[in-house]
Parts: structure tokens; C-alpha cells; sequence
């Protein structure tokens, strides 16, 4: 462990600051350590980190340029599709129907969670017409909650969002078909790098609060809210 003062800077994404965050900063502080908490998207956080700007970096890639950097998985999450609350939902949709009947609203494809997506609808073999790209959540639910579009993204990203939640359905992607089978799950991984020999058992406290966070209270709060089944939300290795 560092000396007790000592400032520790640590970077999230935005969805992990806005939701894991505070508790995070809570916890580390119980032990005397100055935190300075970061945010951004992950590619930025990778050069961050890979300059000795942070101590511990948060993203959701994990990827390292740099040599005794070591890197852990904390948790995955489930993507979902997002709709305006009148919506006419099918009791099962087509995807390619459904982007005829309701235009879709992307994450832009300078982030992860919008490469990511864009990935999954290549794989899908369905090409959907771009309109609107955002690289936050906040305007790309603002405008789902507005009924102008749906949207496919994650737990986090809505908890972050949630003052929108009121405004819209979150369902599974695996009710919405695609070639006459349901889509497949779709899911992104947060990893946790930092510098091997110098954090000493901080990052085992990370890993420790980030678990306890999400499996025990936001768990519990976003199925209850979204009326999602909790086991679908996260899973820990």
C-alpha cells in the first residue's frame, strides 16, 4: 500500500464513474489514500495510462502498449435494446422490420461500446442507415425517451442515464430475431490495469469494492427498476 496521503489517480469510463465510482472512492478512502478519480472514453484512458498519467485504469478493452502493466477483468455485462415506452413492441421482432419501423440511434464509432455495437449488427449481416451517433449515453436516451429512436447499450450506461428510465422498455436482445433466430447476447467486459510493484494490495481492494457494488446493490436496483431478470445484468470471474 502507498503511504497514507498519498494521492492515487484513477480513470473510469463514463458509465463506471457515474455508477461504481463514488462507491469506489468511498471505499479506497476509508484507508487514509487521497483519490483522484478521472473520466473518459477508453482509448483515451489507455494512452493515460500508458503515459503515467493514472495509477489505475478502468476501460473496457484492458489493452496495453506498455510492458509491466498487468491487467484483471472485473466484471462483464449484458447488452440490452432500449425503446421509447409506447412503442408497439412485437411479442418477438425483426431486426430488420424493426429498423424500418423505428430508426436506430447509434453510439459513435470513435468509442468502444459504438465499434462494439457496429461489430455485432456486421456479424448480424443487417446494414441499419446512420442518423444520429453520440458518444454519451445521456443525449442517446434523451432521444429514445423522446420517441424518436431505439437504441442497443448496457446496464451501466442506462443506471447513468436513469433519470430517462421512466420513458422507456428495456428488453433482451434474444426478442428480437434476425434470419429467423433470436440475436445472439452481446456483452462488454470492464478490466482493471495498473503497474506491476507499485500499488501494492490497492487493486485487490478495487476489485473487492467494485464486486461488492455491483453484485449486492446495483444488481438488485437495476432488475428491480428495469423489471430484467438479475442473473441476465452481470456475471465476475
Amino acid at each position: 500500500m502507498r503511504a497514507k496521503g498519498t494521492t492515487v489517480k484513477i480513470g473510469c469510463v463514463d458509465s463506471f464513474a457515474a455508477t461504481i465510482g463514488p462507491q469506489l472512492v468511498k471505499g479506497l478512502s476509508n484507508s487514509s489514500l487521497k483519490i483522484t478519480l478521472w473520466t473518459g472514453i477508453t482509448p483515451v484512458l489507455d494512452e493515460q495510462m500508458n503515459n503515467r498519467m493514472l495509477d489505475v485504469a478502468i476501460t473496457t478493452e484492458g489493452s496495453t502498449k506498455r510492458a509491466g502493466i498487468s491487467r484483471q477483468k472485473l466484471l462483464t455485462e449484458s447488452y440490452f435494446a432500449v425503446f421509447p415506452k409506447d412503442f408497439p413492441l412485437q411479442p418477438v421482432e425483426n431486426l430488420i422490420q424493426l429498423s424500418h419501423r423505428l430508426q436506430f440511434i447509434r453510439y459513435s464509432a470513435r468509442s468502444v461500446i459504438g465499434a462494439q455495437v457496429q461489430a455485432y449488427l456486421d456479424g448480424l449481416g443487417v446494414e441499419i442507415e446512420r442518423n444520429f451517433e453520440f458518444d454519451a449515453t445521456d443525449p442517446l436516451l434523451s432521444l429514445v425517451a423522446a420517441g424518436l429512436g431505439w437504441a442497443i447499450t448496457t446496464p451501466l450506461c442506462l443506471w447513468q442515464s436513469r433519470h430517462h428510465l421512466e420513458n422507456v422498455t428495456v428488453i433482451p436482445l434474444s426478442r428480437i430475431r434476425s434470419l429467423g433466430k433470436p440475436c445472439p447476447p452481446l456483452e462488454r467486459s470492464f478490466y482493471m490495469l495498473w503497474r506491476k510493484e507499485e500499488l501494492q494490495k490497492i487493486p485487490s481492494y478495487v476489485k473487492e469494492i467494485v464486486s461488492e457494488v455491483a453484485a449486492r446493490q446495483l444488481t438488485k436496483e437495476i432488475a428491480s427498476t428495469l423489471g430484467l431478470d438479475a442473473d441476465s445484468i452481470f456475471t465476475f470471474d
